[in-house]
């Protein structure tokens, strides 16, 4: 679990959450030099940090559109379990 970030570390004990990611996602996070000057880990494509209203209104709600989620989630509900977000059926049987 990685309990400090760039941000510093958490406002309180019950703000730390154990997130499964697969290996990939961890060899790279082990590979990320831990300097508050390091490059993004996930940079946008032509480098530097992306931008999350493009990141919203170009990838996030046209994937939603695709799988069928209504109504549409904020990024920030990925705070959730999915569960809690009453996803369509299929989904929760795709991530478990």
């Amino acid at each position: 679990m990685i309990e400090e970030s760039r941000a510093g570390r958490a406002k309180a004990e019950a703000s730390l959450r154990a997130v499964p990611l697969q290996a990939i996602a961890l060899d790279a996070i082990e590979r990320q030099p831990s300097s508050p000057h390091s490059p993004p880990l996930f940079p946008a494509e032509r480098g530097g940090y992306l931008d999350l209203h493009n990141l919203r209104n170009r990838q996030w709600k046209p994937a939603q559109r695709a799988a069928g989620i209504e109504p549409l989630r904020r990024v920030y509900d990925l705070r959730s379990h999915p569960r809690d977000l009453r996803a369509p059926r299929r989904l929760l049987r795709q991530g478990q």
